[in-house]
């Protein structure tokens, strides 16, 4: 009895070691999210160029997550489409496989849902499994890109490894996702200022050129 209560005792400090080791391990994890959503927020609204944003992001949440590839699909302003806007660490062959806004976890991530994928090679809400096996891919976490509550699009980071992504994983990624919305709406709210004013001056030079074209015209009367 004494060696079974020592036994107890002594499986009991065990226990409390491994679980202080556990949290401190997950502390530790999310400290280092904490400086990559700082370091990645400080370089996607550094610049209003929206490609640079798009690669920043794609490039770095993977790696940040020891990930294999990532990739952005936006919706498009006017006809709400989901478009492959840019992609890191995948095979042209992989991105041109179809459409996925089919599939079960793109339309839970559009709905504001982050969606977590253990093994895509037998899991329903992923289609393309074929795909998948040939540029080895096994695990797969989908979050959408929100402005003001509203999805714009949505982050697609997979991974080769069986893996069930953390909450501190999920939570990381969906604030770099946020981060990333509001530096896109900006990029984009930019590139059409820039747009406007491209045609405006367009149109000066044509005005100007007709002007020209007439002013003898115009003297003589």
């Amino acid at each position: 009895e004494e060696e079974i209560a020592f036994a107890m005792a002594l499986a009991e400090q065990v226990g409390i070691a491994i679980a202080n080791g556990r949290m401190f391990k997950q502390l530790a994890q999310q400290v280092d999210f904490l400086r990559e959503l700082q370091s990645i927020s400080q370089l996607v609204n550094s610049t209003l160029d929206l490609d640079r944003v798009l690669t920043t992001i794609v490039e770095l949440l993977p790696r940040s997550l020891q990930a294999q590839g990532c990739t952005i699909r936006l919706l498009t302003p006017k006809s709400k489409e989901l478009e492959l806007a840019a992609s890191a660490g995948l095979s042209r062959e992989y991105l041109d496989r179809g459409e996925v806004v089919d599939e079960k976890n793109t339309i839970r991530a559009l709905r504001g849902e982050a969606v977590a994928i253990q093994d895509v090679t037998a899991d329903d809400r992923v289609l393309y499994h074929e795909h998948m096996v040939r540029e080895g891919i096994r695990s797969l976490l989908a979050v959408p890109i929100k402005v003001m509550d509203e999805v714009i699009g949505i982050i697609r980071i997979l991974a080769r490894e069986p893996r069930q992504f953390s909450e501190a994983e999920i939570n990381f990624s969906l604030a770099v996702a946020e981060a990333g919305g509001s530096a896109i709406t900006n990029a984009r709210t930019y590139r059409k200022i820039t747009l406007l004013f491209n045609q405006i001056e367009e149109h000066e030079h044509f005005l100007a050129n007709i002007i020209d074209c007439i002013r003898p015209q115009l003297i003589v009367i």
